[in-house]
């Protein structure tokens, strides 16, 4: 039975100290025992929010981060990483820092020695704290911004959105160079909706940004409605000119959804400013947050129609309040942000990004000379990860011959086992070539290592595969 100024589900609370007071629960949240909701909390000004108590320290000296420590080899001991392997494939799934794993981990610990006073009691305030801190650092606002455990989560919830206003005939568009597992929920979206699914197709190698726009600029029609495109793309590790992309589909009333699963960390973001309709992104790649954490960003006019896949107590009373709990899980990861931010001030986000784009760029160019090839893009469009073709001859084949995924394949694995060499190998424009990533604890040696292996294989030619079939093949 619901007591007046209860809410129907809260939990008995003491009477001791009540007097003269009205009781009330979390309105929407059940049994969560909040004074004030999240929705409140998250557009509170400065001058009226006040910052939770923080059981776990968020400095990152606290979780072990030397501070002292330079880029290089040096910052290795601010990772988890093992020295069984080469790693230059930061882009894959990351590497969480060590200070704030840890802190996840003391999160972890935390909520387990008295769960329901953390879940019920701290837990949203700490989670609405966590969006204040963060907003800032990607230049947004916090009451545009929602955690969520993947940008894959993201971009169902923004696809989903966006095609409920799409009709029979319409068109939405996306890029050859674009992310596979988008092109898959676009396909289906479109399907169900009898929406044609047009893919701009972009020129390989590229050779300059134009080519991305003029490609979206012919494919744009009168009929295209939503957009997404790569911030970053994984495969070929393209730096997009979004900024461009952005101002030419809303010159078309086009919306755009970016995808920016590699950016945090690697760019510096300024989403209020860069124009897009929606922003996902994930925070443990290149940001080095433990896996689980990622955000969605969204503007205002766009709030509403936005329903997370899992809806829960806070649906209808806001963007914070519907995403901010999707069931009792383990929110550690997104608590553990409010370490990161403080791991990159200590590093200096400037001076971080610039590290890593040098090295990568170092890199490249040391292996160019060692094989004789060249990279995949322009550097105006590189970041902190790159394509360098690879010689044939890796592979047991000729310049002149096709590359396909069979020899890809071969060539990562020969580098894995025989070399403990951790890099991706791709096929594009049917030449083969290796993605190398480079971040604060990344050094020549990481590099030479991977020259040293390919050009061992390229001048034995130890990577004879026979091709069974285009697409696949067998060693």
């Amino acid at each position: 039975m619901a007591t007046e100024g209860v809410h129907e589900g809260d939990e008995a609370m003491s009477s001791a100290g009540t007097e003269g007071k009205v009781l009330a629960g979390f309105a929407g949240f059940g049994s969560f025992m909040q004074d004030t909701s999240v929705q409140t909390l998250v557009t509170q000004s400065d001058a009226e929010y006040t910052v939770p108590q923080l059981p776990v320290s968020s400095d990152p000296c606290q979780h072990g981060f030397e501070e002292s420590a330079g880029f290089g080899k040096e910052q290795r001991a601010n990772f988890m990483l093992g020295t069984e392997y080469f790693f230059v494939n930061h882009g894959a799934f990351g590497a969480a820092a060590k200070a704030v794993f840890e802190a996840a981990q003391a999160w972890r610990r935390y909520a387990e020695q008295q769960p329901l006073k953390f879940i019920d009691r701290e837990l949203l305030p700490l989670l609405v704290h966590v969006a204040r801190e963060f907003a800032p650092e990607v230049g947004a606002a916090a009451t545009d911004l929602v955690f969520l455990p993947s940008a894959t989560v993201g971009l169902n919830t923004v696809i989903n959105a966006a095609a409920r206003e799409w009709v029979e005939g319409d068109e939405v568009l996306s890029l050859s160079v674009g992310y596979s597992a988008v092109r898959k929920m676009l396909d289906i979206r479109c399907a169900e909706h009898g929406v044609r699914h047009v893919t701009a197709n972009v020129p390989l190698p590229v050779t300059s940004a134009d080519e991305v726009v003029e490609a979206v600029r012919s494919a744009i029609g009168p009929k295209t409605r939503f957009a997404v495109f790569d911030h970053v793309t994984s495969n070929t590790a393209l730096v997009l000119p979004v900024e461009r992309l952005i101002a030419l589909c809303r010159k078309r009333g086009v919306r755009v959804l970016i995808d920016g699963a590699h950016a945090p960390g690697m760019l510096p973001l300024n989403l209020t400013d860069l124009g897009a309709d929606w922003y996902v992104a994930n925070l443990h790649k290149w940001y080095c947050c433990p896996r689980g954490s990622a955000f969605l960003w969204a503007r205002p006019e766009h709030h509403e129609s936005l329903q997370p896949l899992v809806i829960s107590h806070g649906s209808g009373d806001g963007l914070t309040s519907a995403f901010i709990w999707d069931g009792n899980r383990d929110y550690s990861a997104t608590l553990a942000v409010l370490t990161a931010i403080r791991v990159w001030r200590l590093w200096g986000p400037d001076k971080a990004r610039e590290y890593m784009k040098q090295t990568v760029q170092t890199a490249a160019e040391g292996l160019i000379a060692a094989w004789g090839t060249d990279v995949f893009a322009p550097w105006d469009m590189v970041g902190s990860m790159v394509l360098v073709r690879l010689p044939a001859a890796c592979a047991g084949i000729t310049e002149a011959d096709e590359a396909y995924p069979a020899h890809a394949k071969f060539v990562q694995d020969t580098l894995f086992h025989t070399y403990q060499v951790e890099a991706p190998v791709k096929v594009a424009a049917e030449k083969l070539y290796v993605r190398i990533s480079a971040h604060v604890y990344n050094h020549s040696i990481d590099y030479r290592a991977l020259s040293s292996a390919i050009t061992t294989m390229r001048d034995t030619s130890l990577g004879k595969v026979t091709v069974c079939s285009k697409g696949g093949g067998c060693a």
